[in-house]
């Protein structure tokens, strides 16, 4: 982790806004966050452990986003949340989970004070979508999200959220992909602007 901080103090001093290096911290324009997108999934909790440890070296605020979006292979995640009989917006379904989701994380994690700070939006419409315009309405420096990848990066050719969001933004993007227990730590790789980790 600390070469790819390295290479990511780097990459900032390279980036069009202006960046200082102050000791073991990146400084982001203030008040410019760092986006976390999630989707509940596993892919999802990896990124948010990556940008909780990331945050302790970026002088920058945590956003974290969930897109309301029910996928053709995921229809019910909501619902599935809830009480029978119960007529909660999805919204508010989304908002409970996504509290309990980031709870989760912080139990895992030795230090949670940049989960604690971090600020949470729950927003509906397309996933890449939203996470580009809530990226520019935020004004946020820096998106770290995950990836379903298997095989390498092959899921990210098939047209996946994570691949449309690398395509469509206007500010760097590092992409997690969910590492099992017995694999080895992820490589990063420079791609358009951002990192696949």
């Amino acid at each position: 982790k600390a070469e790819l901080i390295d290479m990511l103090r780097g990459r900032f001093t390279l980036m069009s806004f202006q960046t200082q290096l102050i000791e073991d911290s990146v400084i982001l324009p203030s008040p410019s966050p760092v986006l976390v997108p999630v989707d509940f999934s596993s892919c999802s909790r990896s990124a948010l452990v990556f940008a909780s440890d990331f945050m302790r070296h970026v002088d920058a605020p945590m956003l974290i986003l969930h897109v309301v979006h029910e996928a053709v292979g995921e229809a019910g995640i909501y619902r599935r949340y809830i009480e029978t009989g119960s007529s909660r917006p999805m919204e508010d379904i989304a908002i409970d989970m996504l509290d309990d989701f980031v709870d989760g994380v912080k139990s895992e994690l030795t230090s949670a004070d940049e989960l604690d700070a971090a600020r949470k939006i729950v927003v509906g419409g397309l996933p890449a979508t939203r996470v580009e315009e809530i990226a520019r309405r935020e004004k946020a420096a820096y998106i770290i999200m995950g990836t379903h990848g298997r095989n390498g990066l092959s899921r990210l050719a098939l047209g996946s959220v994570a691949e449309k969001v690398l395509q469509r933004s206007h500010i760097p993007v590092t992409i997690i992909k969910h590492q099992s227990e017995d694999s080895e730590s992820p490589d990063a790789v420079l791609h358009d602007g951002g990192w696949l980790i």
